[in-house]
């Protein structure tokens, strides 16, 4: 069986140390070698990283596979933690469109945590057409894929990325891929202009934010669950190679039942920087998120086996990210949080085994492109409910601590205008579990913009003012944390049944009807 297709000419030059090294030509998708010439996969979507796999698949042994036409000699080699080189087996292959196989033996023989990757030197001119990393006689399941894209007018992103996924995955005729995804395009600003079809989806929603747009997702896949085993959430605004999908479902198929579901997340790395990762993956510490080996330069070989140290993971963003549909019959959906911390809360109530690894990833817009002080009242009350929910000791000191901070940095740099977000994400918190059922998502974010259109505050009264703020919020907070965050714990719950999400979103509620078979069916996808 396939797990991955080589992937051979990216759309941007300086992006090509992620694709290949070496003297070789891209072109319509394969490459051309002159006579001497030396080309090299040990790169992040060409190199096999099996270290990523060693918990969750059962890999006996695995061959690389590389079809060519000319003369060649291609050679396999392991590339271990501390960048020692050793070569595996070399082969010396001429034709037109042959096959050469090389066999990398067991698993188990390799040094943990490398890399395997082909080289190829032209013996004559030729050709490489693509290659394969495989196994053989492995359990293969049936899966289908529910890829929910939200959306709120970015057109050109998601007709684009709707035209590749259609053209290389659903059109490519791969046995048990092509056939195994669909997408769910939710509409949350309602101007989408997608000719529906089999295959994809459109939803218009109302705008309650990401949050409320991935669970209409959710949901849709869900009302759907004889046909969807899983759900991969997608932001709007990034850019992929459509075989990250393909290797995506592929690994799915070789799940093996687990105790913990196992999430397949994908590494972001930025649009304005492409070979730079901004994380793999994130913990939430101390009410603060710390995201996993961010900066590493992944068109080095050093950056790729830096990646690929095991390091713990409590969520991955969603920008990509996919889970078994069954867990929202184990731990419910979103809350409404509107944007921001939706993904942190819901990895850290899935508990999920990640898994990141090299070549499954995403370019994503630049998040200092996005930067708004209102960003600052959804940041700032997320973040207090799921510390509430989730955080281990010292809460109530760390919400203290946060807010001192915000108020400090805004006094002392001039951000002012984060000021009045900073004080009503407080006062929103500590109202309790029901102000999400109470609240009106779209009226607040209105209110919300208004608010970010006010003229910033003059700096000296800012700071004159800030300690008055600080000492009136944290005796509010110390009057009420224990009391604020029980009630959190008690009742937010009832904010992520489907059944409230239905009514929230004013769309048909799921119809009640015969569990017991199709139950028996979601179990063995619960991994």
């Amino acid at each position: 069986m396939i797990l991955t297709k080589y992937i051979l000419s990216g759309s941007r030059e300086e992006t090509r140390a992620l694709y290949y090294r070496g003297e070789a030509t891209a072109k319509d998708g394969q490459l051309v070698l002159k006579e001497g010439q030396t080309v090299s996969f040990d790169t992040y979507f060409n190199g096999f990283f099996y270290g990523a796999f060693s918990e969750v698949l059962q890999i006996e042994s695995i061959s690389a596979c590389v079809v060519s036409s000319g003369s060649f000699q291609f050679t396999l080699f392991v590339l271990d933690q501390n960048g020692k080189q050793q070569e595996l087996i070399s082969r010396k292959v001429s034709g037109e469109q042959i096959s050469a196989v090389l066999c990398a033996g067991k698993l188990s023989d390799l040094p943990p945590n490398g890399m395997l990757y082909v080289q190829a030197r032209a013996l004559t001119g030729g050709v490489i057409y693509g290659g394969t990393f495989e196994i053989s006689n492995a359990p293969q399941r049936t899966v289908c894929v529910a890829a929910v894209i939200c959306t709120y007018h970015r057109e050109d992103y998601v007709q684009k990325n709707l035209h590749r996924i259609r053209e290389e995955l659903m059109d490519s005729g791969e046995n048990g891929v092509s056939d195994a995804l669909d997408c769910l395009v939710v509409d949350n600003g309602r101007t989408l202009p997608i000719e529906r079809d089999s295959r994809v989806f459109v939803f218009p929603n109302v705008n309650y934010g990401g949050s409320g747009g991935f669970t209409r997702g959710i949901i849709e896949a869900y009302r759907r669950r004889d046909r969807y085993t899983h759900v991969l959430l997608m932001d709007d605004d990034i850019s992929f190679e459509p075989e990250v999908l393909a290797r995506t479902i592929r690994i799915l198929r070789l799940f093996e039942k687990r105790e913990k579901p196992v999430c397949i997340g994908g590494q972001m790395l930025t649009e304005s920087t492409p070979t730079i990762q901004y994380e793999a993956g994130g913990n939430f510490v101390a009410s603060r998120i710390q995201s996993v080996a961010p900066g590493l330069n992944l068109s080095s070989r050093e950056g790729l086996l830096a990646n690929m140290v095991p390091r713990h993971r409590s969520f991955n963003s969603w920008w990509y990210c996919c889970f078994p549909l069954s867990e929202v019959e184990r731990i419910g959906l979103p809350y409404p949080f509107f944007i921001k911390c939706d993904d942190i809360e819901y990895g850290l109530r899935m508990e999920p085994q990640l898994l990141l690894t090299n070549g499954i990833g995403v370019w994503h817009q630049d998040f200092s492109q996005k930067v708004s002080p209102y960003l600052e009242y959804y940041i700032k009350r997320n973040e207090l409910v799921t510390s509430a929910l989730h955080d281990g000791r010292n809460r109530l000191r760390n919400a203290m601590t946060k807010l001192i901070r915000a108020y400090g940095k805004a006094a002392i740099i001039g951000d002012t205008r984060n000021i009045p977000f900073i004080r009503k994400a407080y006062r929103d918190f500590l109202r309790g579990p029901s102000f999400f059922g109470e609240t009106d998502e779209e009226e607040l974010h209105r209110e919300i913009l208004v608010m970010n259109r006010e003229p910033a505050r003059n700096r000296v009264l800012a700071c004159l003012t800030a300690p008055i703020y600080v000492l009136s919020d944290l005796i509010n907070l110390t009057k009420s944390y224990s009391r604020i965050r029980e009630s959190y714990i008690r009742d937010m719950k009832a904010y992520a049944t489907v059944e409230f999400w239905c009514d929230h979103l004013k769309i048909d509620p799921i119809k009640k009807k015969e569990e017991k078979n199709r139950g028996e069916k979601m179990k063995q996808y619960h991994m």
